[in-house]
């Protein structure tokens, strides 16, 4: 019961200092590099669909995504991203309970220090703030590498989280078929319904919007740090 309360307090406190909102402009472009959104179908227990495609299946590398537009404007991205979600769920009146997650590793290119540092902050902004609205998370054209990654991303995932994320490699679609049925699925997973990118695979709204308030950051510029010390965590987590 206190660590319940612990976490609300501090949840609301968060809430208080970040505002979470998605009705900000993000920079052109970020649509493009890493593009997001939600369907208009559901998942076979009801969930919302949401899809994400870091890097736009090789167009663009993590490293430079994190570069361009910083790990602040990011974290804002993704924030705006789950309140869209679930602003729709409450307007469903959580008809749709949760958010059944398919993000495309395709082509994501070598990973360094610039992809566990954005890995880790989403996690820690979805489970720190958003714990329940997660169903599940696949996360499909998983490179062999990238299992190296996931283990120090582990490092800043709870239990409870970890239990919904599934990776994948390229043979993934009969496992998306046991969750989703395939006229609800995108072409970049097989199916033909892209109507994840009917907002252009931005997060937020759209720059003509009346009000429209422009996100603020700064771009960054990211060295790769030695991992040594975080795989020697991960060891003794796994010990």
């Amino acid at each position: 019961v206190i660590l319940v309360k612990e976490m609300i307090v501090k949840h609301v406190a968060w809430r208080k200092e970040k505002n979470p909102t998605d009705q900000l402009v993000f920079p052109d472009g970020m649509g493009e590099d890493y593009p997001i959104g939600y369907g208009d179908g559901y998942d076979k227990e009801g969930n919302i669909l949401y899809f994400e495609r870091p890097g736009n299946g090789g167009k663009c590398h993590p490293k430079v995504f994190v570069e361009k537009y910083g790990l602040d404007i990011i974290g804002k991205w993704h924030i705006a991203s789950v309140e869209a979600g679930r602003a729709r769920m409450a307007a469903s009146n959580f008809a749709a309970p949760r958010v059944t997650m398919i993000i495309d590793l395709l082509n994501l290119g070598d990973c360094g220090t610039s992809m566990i540092k954005f890995a880790r902050l989403l996690a820690s902004i979805d489970q720190d703030n958003y714990p329940e609205q997660l169903s599940r998370m696949i996360i499909i054209n998983a490179p062999g590498f990238f299992q190296a990654v996931w283990r120090l991303v582990r490092l800043a995932i709870d239990d409870r989280t970890k239990d919904k994320i599934r990776l994948v490699g390229k043979d993934f679609k009969s496992t998306l078929l046991e969750l989703i049925d395939e006229e609800n699925l995108p072409t970049f997973c097989g199916g033909n319904n892209d109507s994840w990118l009917k907002n252009g695979g931005r997060s937020g709204i759209a720059p003509s919007t009346p009000g429209a308030a422009a996100v603020q950051g700064s771009p960054v510029t990211l060295v790769d740090e030695d991992l040594s010390h975080l795989e020697k965590e991960a060891q003794e987590k796994e010990e």
